[in-house]
């Protein structure tokens, strides 16, 4: 089972850095040319500000073309890629979010497609710090080839070492989002893992970020049934809900009673059908007897 979350994108950062970093001469040319009235105001951010832009352009691209029904995931990952270009570059940009809307933009106005202005809030509630602990995680485990098994073997206890690490994180700082995509790169090495024979001390399974997350298993009953008065107090001010099931729960009620009151009367009438019954088995053994 594969959780959704707002980080699906990081299993898939091998795949957009590939893609998204594929261009021809004509394409950089062109984009190069949309990028020159942006750079100037972000040069100071990045030392590669003009390479960002046109991966940027590019990226947008091939998410608007060739893979919108995943746009929601490329956004966000073009988003990570600027971060990514800004911490290469050792600085600690404050206009991550601008320089992402500035190339929305352009993009826009030169191809009419607006498609990542759509996941804006999405995007906006992406912790990159936490994104790219988990791009580095699966980064590395998408190094496992299937063809060398010490390789692999190695490349999964190192992987399950940083699924630690980040597992004692997610109980330090809790986002679900974060917590259950390390769950979901669980299902992923547990499924690989499962096939080779690691005698390295690679673990077949990995633990579980989020079992021992007392503070929701505590939260969730409170917090029903703190609501079931306010949802009655709804039910009764605002809808017919309880002037209606308030006769149905009375009907019930006198139905009840009713059959308390004749139940007697009942048991008296089922032994009396019980006793004809054995009379008539006797008559009828009787009759068969003397016949």
């Amino acid at each position: 089972m594969s959780y959704p979350t707002l980080y699906n994108f990081a299993s898939l950062s091998s795949e957009y850095k590939y893609k998204f970093e594929q261009i021809d001469e004509g394409q950089q040319t062109i984009y190069g040319g949309m990028c020159e009235d942006i750079i100037p105001k972000y040069e100071s951010d990045y030392e590669k500000v003009t390479d960002t832009c046109i991966y940027g352009l590019n990226s947008l691209y091939h998410i608007s073309v060739h893979d919108p029904i995943h746009a929601a995931d490329g956004c966000k990952y073009l988003y990570y890629l600027i971060y990514r270009d800004a911490l290469e570059d050792k600085k600690n940009s404050d206009n991550l979010l601008a320089f992402y809307n500035e190339l929305i933009n352009k993009y826009k106005d030169e191809n009419e497609s607006d498609i990542c202005k759509n996941y804006l809030v999405d995007v906006k509630k992406v912790k990159l710090e936490k994104a790219q602990k988990l791009i580095e995680i699966y980064d590395k485990f998408s190094n496992i080839s299937k063809f060398n098994e010490v390789n692999d073997c190695n490349c999964a206890y190192e992987c399950a070492e940083l699924h630690k690490i980040q597992i004692q994180y997610c109980q330090e700082d809790y986002d679900a989002d974060f917590c259950y995509e390390l769950e979901n790169f669980k299902a992923i090495y547990e499924k690989t893992v499962e096939k080779l024979n690691c005698t390295n001390g690679a673990p077949k399974t990995l633990p579980s970020a989020v079992k021992n997350n007392l503070a929701l298993i505590i939260l969730f009953p409170i917090l029903i049934i703190s609501s079931v008065p306010f949802i009655l107090f709804s039910l009764n001010k605002f809808t017919p809900f309880v002037s209606w099931l308030g006769p149905l729960i009375n009907r019930k009620k006198k139905g009840w009673n009713d059959l308390d009151e004749n139940f007697p009367q009942l048991m008296q009438t089922s032994e009396f059908q019980n006793i004809n019954g054995e009379n008539r088995s006797y008559h009828l053994t009787y009759s068969l007897q003397n016949s």
